[in-house]
């Protein structure tokens, strides 16, 4: 070891990432350890390939020195990487060679790491929920033996997604929950413990629990900066960003999703690029730019991602009533047959019947509307989803204004725009607002109906909804307010479909 050694091992220990860089960088030789330090501080600052090149040699020199536990553990790492990349045919060539390297040292993180693989390629890969089931159990009883706190929280972790799969979801986020105390408490991994909030947030949001979300985002980002950990890999920062778009920051959401496309792009985790880009997208057309929207949409179906319910209601906006109402029919027609487990179909089209409501009643379909709104509402109690109920209540109201049933719309519309408000969902609840006015427009107080437009465009105003601060003014300019019952407010609650973190 180089003089700095010591300096350099501590200053890695309290997760100094630049001042290790520092004290390594430019030393011409560097033992396996340091080569690690260096390549864990790499990876931390976001220089994934350069992380990956420091990975690869500390491997080496660790099989140099005759150090099988150390070369194994990087052998699991590296495909680990692998994975997270989608390089299968990589990563199943590292896990051999860590399964050969650790075959005499088994008592090690190393296999702790191997065993997490292979419950995440039967979980995500293979979608075998028996077999990831049965390998959570032992993954989870190994780290116990070890004492390796991280990595048993990622199978409890993993555990909980499978469990989640098989239809119990409550179960399964309460043992979630249990996974990120352990994880945060006793962390020796940081790796591992972003890895528990990865899973965590995509679940929450998955089962329309965002006030759970909102919560563990808190402290998630509490423990990185504590931890000196910037964010991580992208994934999460999608996750991020759609709650800050849900809750009215829509500059910080669009930000922190343009952060996320270049970590994406760095970590070349490109399952999650669709995601992030339909995130702007949805962020744009709520702005009113159309256009920019549009483009974000096309980039994220060109990613994989279909981009919905957005790029629907985009074409709906855009005027296209018919081709909306195709694109979103099909696209809930997908989530039937792409997910056959029953843990996640419901909520897969959960995120799409709020928009499928819409389009339909724009479309004069009031029927499938009817019966679109209906389904919400079971899914919100099946789920016990807050944000759901709201999107449901919503929705009946939307329903029963279209049938000119004007009291029931009336009540619902107004207990929508509270549970909105309860739930600090700004554009859901200006948009219920919205339609609120336009009921009571209908049933023939105007002064009413006034007082629902102005509140609804002060609230589109602060969030720079532009094209809805338009409709309300002309709302509000129109004396008669023979305009209010011909028009259509954007009521639709966007999710996007991520499902596997």
């Amino acid at each position: 070891m180089h003089p700095q050694a010591d300096e350099a091992r501590s200053a890695h220990e309290a997760r100094n990432w630049a001042r290790t860089l520092e004290l390594l960088d430019g030393q011409e030789t560097l033992s396996a350890t340091e080569l690690l330090m260096r390549a864990d501080s790499l990876y931390w600052t976001g220089e994934f390939d350069r992380a990956l090149e420091s990975y690869e040699r500390a491997h080496a020199e660790y099989i140099a020195d005759g150090d099988t536990a150390g070369a194994g553990l990087i052998a699991a790492l590296l495909a680990y990487f692998a994975l997270r990349r989608e390089a299968f045919t990589v990563a199943r060539s590292w896990v051999g060679q860590a399964q050969k390297l650790l075959a005499d040292s088994p008592e090690t993180l190393g296999t702790a790491w191997l065993k997490l693989l292979g419950v995440g390629m039967a979980l995500f890969q293979e979608g075998d929920i028996e077999t990831a089931l049965s390998r959570c159990d032992d993954a989870v009883t190994f780290a116990q033996e070890i004492g390796s706190p991280s990595s048993q929280s990622v199978a409890m972790s993993f555990k909980g997604l499978a469990m989640i799969q098989t239809g119990d979801w409550k179960q399964g986020l309460a043992l979630m929950d249990e996974s990120m105390i352990v994880s945060m408490t006793g962390a020796d991994d940081l790796r591992m413990t972003s890895d528990v909030y990865c899973n965590i947030i995509s679940a929450c949001r998955n089962l329309g629990d965002y006030v759970r979300a909102g919560e563990w985002t808190e402290e998630a980002e509490r423990w990185m900066r504590s931890n000196s950990v910037n964010g991580y890999t992208g994934a999460c920062q999608v996750h991020r960003a759609e709650l800050k778009l849900y809750h009215g920051s829509w500059a910080e959401a669009e930000a922190e999703s343009r952060r996320a496309c270049a970590e994406l792009e760095r970590f070349r985790i490109h399952d999650y690029l669709g995601s992030a880009h339909t995130c702007i997208g949805e962020t744009r057309r709520r702005m009113g730019d159309l256009e920019a929207a549009e483009r974000e949409f096309q980039e994220a179906y060109s990613r994989g991602h279909d981009g919905q319910p957005g790029r629907s209601l985009l074409m709906m906006e855009q005027g296209d009533v018919e081709g909306a109402l195709t694109s979103i029919k099909s696209a809930a027609l997908r989530r039937d047959r792409d997910s056959e487990d029953k843990g996640w179909r419901g909520p897969s089209r959960a995120r799409l019947l709020p928009a499928l409501v819409e389009i339909a009643l724009a479309a004069d379909d009031v029927e499938l509307a009817a019966s679109a709104a209906d389904e919400l509402q079971e899914l919100a109690e099946t789920f016990d989803s807050a944000v759901w109920r709201a999107q449901a209540t919503a929705c009946q109201g939307a329903v029963n204004l279209s049938r000119d049933e004007l009291d029931e719309a009336i009540e619902l519309l107004e207990s929508a725009r509270r549970q909105y408000q309860k739930l600090d969902l700004p554009y859901e609840m200006a948009t219920a607002q919205m339609l609120l006015g336009r009921a009571k427009a209908e049933s023939g107080d105007p002064t009413e109906a006034r007082l629902d437009y102005a509140a609804a465009r002060d609230v589109m105003t602060k969030l720079g909804a532009t094209s809805q601060v338009s409709r309300a003014n002309e709302l509000l300019g129109n004396e008669s307010t023979e305009l209010a019952p011909s028009s259509r407010v954007t009521m639709t609650f966007m999710f996007t479909d991520i499902v596997k973190s």
